[in-house]
């Protein structure tokens, strides 16, 4: 008996001890796979959010996985400038500005100053222009990112905490889900949408890279005599890639949406003058091959959702006490009083002016150089340079 109850004992200890090992191991495998899952999500916990869904298709609330963006600017002097001139000390504050914005939330920041035409490009006068040059820049760059943010160099971001994903989810929670090209613009009536294209935000897709290859057309002439020019020397606003980009929204936009417009709206080029047949005016022709667009106006709240679901194009709105469209126009037109109603709440600002940047962006700015080491400035060789902490963007 007391060999079979030792014995007994020993069965018991051994099965108790079994439970115990059993109940460890799987202890030790739930730690480690929840130890996993968090160091998963403290890697991706860096700004880590957009509109663009995963494919978690196992979730009813998939997470979203954070695009991949670059913000773009130039400055490429004139073709018939020699020697080129130095950027103006005053636009470091702008490129500053765009740096820390960019180290802050994991943007690459390219800035150009090289050519970007090469010897296939016709010699057009208009090309010697340097704002063209963003037209192949943007090119050789939209495949590496999922959207590319262009501006030109006086753009200033006044809300530096706001994402530009932010804007992308506000697009997918109205249920935006086509949004190709955000632009902004200069006049807020309902039925204008030509605009500056001092800044916009492009996807790389099939209809984003339609944009370009159209915009890439205009630059090397549609006609045989060119674009809107009326001289084979000077240079006005319609001999700018302002009126390109127009053009490349309609071309594309007649090619993927051939139902919802006329067949051929857009400018032709006309027999007699061998240029495009279009009326100078920027609110006649242009405008009106938009209008026939059935195209909405709105990048937030209210007017956001008025916006058709698959409309490509978004147009920025005015703040709205919540949140505001891609910029202001703050460098001509400049109604009284527009500056200090909507300022405030703007997230960004087209301001060559130094001195009248709003008080926040100043200290920001001060900020981003003492505590990120942000710069801008040309070194002792005449090289311009950009950076901020580790990285070097120039």
């Amino acid at each position: 008996m007391v060999i079979e109850t030792k014995i007994g004992h020993a069965r018991i200890g051994r099965g108790f001890t079994a439970v115990i090992f059993v109940t460890i191991l799987t202890c030790s495998l739930i730690y480690s796979n929840l130890s996993l899952n968090l160091q998963q999500l403290l890697s991706n916990s860096n700004a880590d959010y957009t509109y663009i869904a995963n494919d978690n298709a196992n979730s009813s609330n998939p997470l979203p996985s954070k695009p991949k963006i670059a913000i773009m600017s130039s400055f490429v002097p004139n073709g018939d400038t020699n020697p080129p001139p130095r950027l103006e000390d005053k636009y470091f504050e702008h490129l500053v500005n765009k740096a820390c914005y960019s180290y802050i939330w994991g943007y690459d920041f390219i800035f150009n100053t090289t050519y970007g035409f090469d010897e296939t490009y016709p010699k057009w006068h208009w090309l010697d222009f340097g704002t063209w040059h963003r037209v192949p820049h943007l090119e050789s760059r939209i495949r590496d990112y999922d959207w590319i943010l262009y501006t030109d160099t006086d753009f200033i971001i006044k809300d530096i905490m706001r994402p530009l994903e932010a804007f992308l989810q506000e697009f997918e929670l109205y249920g935006k889900t086509n949004v190709q090209l955000f632009v902004p613009v200069d006049f807020y009536k309902s039925d204008i949408f030509t605009f500056s294209a001092f800044a916009f935000m492009i996807h790389n897709s099939d209809f984003g890279l339609s944009l370009l290859k159209y915009w890439d057309m205009f630059a090397r002439g549609i006609c045989e005599k060119g674009n809107l020019n009326e001289t084979a020397s000077g240079y006005t606003w319609v001999d700018t890639d302002q009126p390109g980009l127009w053009y490349s929204m309609q071309r594309a936009y007649a090619d993927f949406y051939p139902d919802r417009v006329p067949e051929g709206n857009y400018p032709k080029c006309n027999a007699t003058t061998g240029q495009l047949n279009a009326i100078r005016d920027a609110n006649q022709r242009w405008n009106n091959n938009f209008k026939k667009m059935k195209l909405i106006k709105g990048s937030t709240g209210k007017e956001l959702a008025k916006v058709p679901d698959d409309q490509p194009f978004i147009y920025s709105s005015l703040p709205d006490g919540q949140r505001s469209g891609l910029a202001l126009q703050l460098t001509f037109g400049v109604q009284p009083g527009f500056v200090e109603k909507n300022q405030p709440g703007a997230f960004a600002l087209h301001q060559k002016k130094v001195d009248q940047f709003p008080d926040s962006v100043v200290n920001e700015l001060a900020y981003c150089r003492d505590n990120y080491g942000c710069y801008a400035h040309y070194n002792e060789l005449g090289a311009l340079k950009i950076g901020c902490g580790d990285k070097v963007y120039l």
